[in-house]
């Protein structure tokens, strides 16, 4: 759409805020992860050869959602009898909060899954009824950036006899099929990252029972469970944010930064992402002091209305921590955008004439003229001359 030779003619700041006031009207849309725009007294126009060209040159929003959501926290855990008959047990979603540093996650995740296995010792009757606990957290360094390689390294004790448990497994699923439990209940959802939090193997296939996405250790006479993780461990698997448009503009993203019901892949599809937004611990900023890398070119001319969505890098809506923390609480963001109108010069092909300032005899009732009647003949003369 645009050129070498562009030239902007026009020049306009949107500032936006998702925070409510008041009562929200009826066509209105305030939300964190979905934000409608009207601009039917001010729609953004533009005229032939022109477009419209959208940046983002200021984001900010607290971060009122955790690092550690539904799409990250899922472990399935299943019971192999090691005869290629395994089942799915249950899933386990440890809490949805944040986490000081490595250490208090793995203590985090190994205290669920104690829980969870305990439980199961009652419900499912491949395994025995036991009580377990989380005895041990060797996992080192505790933070990023000390010594150590981050890779969980837990230690959960039985008060009874393991049994079947030595069966057991454990999985960080990356899949979108439904799963039916040994209890006949199903868990969908699947598609989750918490082998990238957990530092464990992604499991991408449902009809895969028996892979490990740790290294799991039983000790029967001290009856115990070590689980160990293949990968260094981390907080959170959201270090950016992306803020989309409801136009597809000429910019192009990689499938699986839009869609998590497919295989991944890296073919390229039409994108409708405005910019990426950076996340730290307090808040999601973007502030451009000069021209913003992020921006689209729109297509439409004239514009009354914009959607736009704030997703995760899979094109999943952000988890809330309540269902009305963006409409009751304080989940809310304020960005300035800014649209150029830019015009572009008509194609060589495309056939330019002048105006006519006379016309050409008074008999002339087509007014017709051409560009050469427009111009001084420097070959014309007086005849008689």
């Amino acid at each position: 759409m645009a050129g070498s030779f562009e030239k902007l003619i026009k020049s306009q700041d949107l500032f936006l805020s998702t925070q409510i006031s008041g009562q929200t009207g009826s066509s209105g849309k305030q939300e964190f992860n979905s934000f409608k725009a009207c601009f039917n007294q001010n729609p953004l126009k533009a005229g032939a050869n022109q477009f419209l060209r959208m940046s983002l040159t200021q984001f900010f929003a607290y971060r009122n959602f955790y690092y550690i959501n539904n799409t990250n926290n899922k472990i399935i855990i299943a019971d192999n009898d090691g005869g290629g008959t395994a089942v799915f047990v249950d899933s386990l979603n440890f809490a949805s909060q944040d986490y000081a540093d490595i250490e208090d996650l793995g203590t985090g995740f190994g205290t669920a899954l104690a829980t969870k296995l305990t439980a199961l010792g009652t419900s499912h009757a491949g395994f025995p009824t036991t009580t377990w606990s989380l005895t041990s957290n060797s996992t080192l360094p505790t933070a990023t950036g000390g010594t150590g390689t981050r890779k969980m390294d837990i230690l959960l004790t039985s008060t009874n006899a393991i049994g079947n448990f030595a069966n057991l497994v454990l999985q960080c699923p990356q899949y979108t099929q439904n799963i039916t439990t040994s209890a006949a209940t199903t868990i969908t959802d699947n598609f989750n990252d918490s082998y990238a939090l957990l530092g464990g193997k992604r499991i991408p296939d449902s009809t895969d029972k028996t892979s490990q996405s740790f290294t799991l250790t039983f000790d029967t006479g001290a009856k115990t469970l070590r689980i160990q993780g293949f990968f260094p461990m981390q907080r959170t698997t959201t270090p950016f944010l992306y803020l989309r448009s409801s136009y597809n503009g000429n910019n192009l993203e990689t499938q699986n930064l839009n869609n998590f019901n497919n295989n991944q892949d890296n073919h390229m599809i039409n994108s409708t992402i405005i910019g990426k937004l950076a996340v730290s611990d307090n808040s999601v900023s973007n502030q451009f002091d000069a021209l913003s890398p992020y921006f689209v070119d729109l297509e439409p001319r004239y514009i009354t209305e914009l959607d736009f969505r704030i997703t995760d890098h899979h094109g999943r809506p952000i988890p809330l921590i309540d269902d009305d923390a963006d409409t009751l609480g304080n989940l809310f963001y304020n960005m300035t955008l800014k649209v150029n109108t830019y015009e572009t010069p008509p194609s060589r092909f495309e056939l330019q004439t002048r105006r006519p300032t006379n016309a050409l005899t008074d008999t002339n009732y087509m007014k017709l003229t051409t560009t050469a009647d427009t111009k001084p003949n420097p070959y014309w003369r007086q005849v008689g001359e």
